[in-house]
């Protein structure tokens, strides 16, 4: 094995990070170190025991001039699914370096905050500097970076009366509290002398860094020098410095919404990838778009979700794909909920849940969509568009209440035409059973509801369903209860409004009514006569 091993490289591994070193051994512990306390802190604040990245990281720390062929990289940059930078050994590690490492993990791992919380802690993380378990935190960034949120984060960071506090308000913060109540749920003193003292921390402007207890690490101990092999090497060296073309597509890959066509050398080289039975997600997300059969294509998108399932662009890509509503809706539910700072995809899916009629899950998507558009026009545009729908929710549910209500009143209708209609069949049966021949008696006005002589109004409080006869027991205005009976509820006429039935037992509440009835009483019911009309009053 010795003539297959690289001399002059060595790899250094952590849970979250690779690091190839040339020649320089100690720097890459110093910079495995650093990397992992930024680590450790995004645990700290989001409450995540082991952090993890999306990605997997990839540094390789070169030495200048031996290896002439390698170039410094500004910033760590996601090449085929890997988080990938180059820098000179004998430089510390780049704040830029810092930022992206923090801003990947603390998205990966954190719920988001209202504001700009995210942009200023994760400047707050990238200000890092540490020696075995020690951590200054707090070095100012530019300017322009110098935010009212970053201020009152610098304060609290770099206060030891309010360090350990801290993770309670990023806490709260990442629960959707508002500030003031975050800060009152952190620190005994009031929110408003909290801001104002971020405030005077501000124009002070006076940033020095502050100390922070680490991770417990030792870095001779903990990150063990491995032996590489040198086509291991040559693939790391290679990782980190692909052709401009190449790492623009693999950027827009993963940040514009996935809808950047892959070339077709590209896709071949991922086709071939993908054959070969590859573990990377990127390369078969790549060979999807390269595949023009829709049912194949979402096969390969789903493989790629499955070979990281933490990575949201396969299901946006297939919600943009599909012609299904409800699996567009769904599946870029499932994108939002891996990204949610996602302005764009919030956008999408809140015009899909409209299309299909979910208006509350559309307004809720288009606040979020304003959250995080990328710009302050683009945001207000989206919370107008939220208020739009909000109206236009409010007289759709308007319309459809009083479509409801007026079916509603119109069943009722038919209902006491068919009441009606039954009553006149019955006369007329009663009277062809007569003969229907003319009486000497004479002839009287015809009235289109049963006869009745009585009424009685007040509070019908009591159905009693017997076997023969239903009594209702009806108490006036008076005081007095008045009992009438129905013999056959298929000739009674019902009227008035509510629901016009009648439910045997205590009425609960008690209904008030209008009763017209025939005198007729019967002293062992005690009814005093029988219903005809039963009028409900509102």
């Amino acid at each position: 094995m010795a003539g297959c091993l690289q001399a002059d490289w060595r790899l250094f591994r952590t849970g979250a990070a690779d690091v190839y070193a040339e020649s320089a051994e100690g720097e890459a512990r110093a910079a495995l170190n650093r990397l992992e306390q930024v680590r450790f802190l995004v645990g700290t604040w989001s409450g995540v025991a082991e952090p993890q990245g999306r990605w997997p990281v990839r540094v390789v720390l070169f030495k200048p001039g031996k290896t002439q062929t390698l170039r410094p990289t500004p910033e760590l940059e996601l090449l085929d699914g890997v988080w990938s930078g180059a820098w000179p050994a004998n430089q510390p590690l780049p704040r830029e370096w810092l930022r992206g490492y923090a801003r990947e993990l603390w998205e990966a791992n954190a719920k988001p905050m209202a504001g700009n919380y995210d942009a200023a802690l994760i400047d707050l993380l990238s200000t890092l500097e540490a020696k075995a378990t020690r951590i200054q935190l707090g070095a100012p960034p530019p300017e322009e970076a110098r935010t009212n949120e970053w201020m009152l984060l610098h304060l609290l960071a770099t206060t030891e009366e309010f360090q350990g506090r801290m993770r309670v308000l990023l806490s709260n913060l990442q629960q959707g509290a508002a500030l003031d109540i975050a800060l009152k749920n952190s620190y005994d003193k009031p929110p408003k002398e909290m801001m104002a003292m971020a405030e005077a921390h501000g124009k002070s402007g006076q940033f020095a860094a502050a100390e922070w207890v680490g991770a417990p690490l030792n870095p001779e101990r903990d990150f063990r020098a491995r032996e590489i092999e040198a086509g291991l090497v040559k693939l790391a060296l290679a990782g980190v410095q692909k052709g401009e073309a190449r790492r623009k597509a693999f950027l827009g890959l993963l940040n514009d919404g996935v809808k950047t066509p892959v070339t077709l050398e590209g896709a071949g080289l991922h086709a071939e990838a993908v054959e070969a039975g590859s573990e990377s997600a990127t390369a078969w997300l790549q060979a999807a778009l390269a595949e023009k059969d829709a049912a194949k294509r979402e096969k390969l998108l789903v493989r790629a979700s499955e070979l990281n399932p933490r990575w949201a662009g396969p299901h946006a890509r297939i919600a943009l794909d599909t012609q299904e509503l409800g699996h567009k809706i769904g599946r870029m539910k499932k994108a939002v909920s891996l990204e949610p700072r996602h302005g764009d995809w919030w956008r999408q899916l809140a015009e899909w849940q409209y299309e299909g009629r979910l208006y509350r899950d559309a307004a809720a998507s288009f606040l979020s969509a304003a959250r995080w558009a990328a710009t302050a026009g683009e945001s207000a545009r989206m919370q107008r568009r939220w208020k739009e729908l909000e109206e236009a929710r409010g007289a759709l549910e308007s319309a459809e209440r009083k479509r409801i209500e007026d079916e509603k009143q119109a069943a009722l209708e038919k209902l006491r035409l068919e009441s009606l209609e039954r009553i006149r069949a019955a006369e007329m049966k009663a009277r062809g059973e007569m003969g229907g021949a003319e009486g000497t008696e004479k002839a009287v006005e015809w009235w289109e509801g049963p006869a009745a002589d009585g009424k009685a109004e007040g509070m019908m409080e009591r159905v009693e369903c017997g076997k023969q006869l239903v009594v209702l027991h009806v108490k006036g205005g008076d005081g007095k209860l008045v009992k009438l009976g129905v013999a056959d509820p298929g000739k009674v006429v019902f009227m008035g409004g509510g629901e016009l039935t009648l439910a045997c037992g205590v009425q609960k509440p008690a209904r008030r009514v209008r009763v017209e009835y025939r005198t007729k009483a019967d002293a062992k019911t005690g009814v005093a006569g029988e219903v005809a009309v039963i009028e409900f009053l509102q």
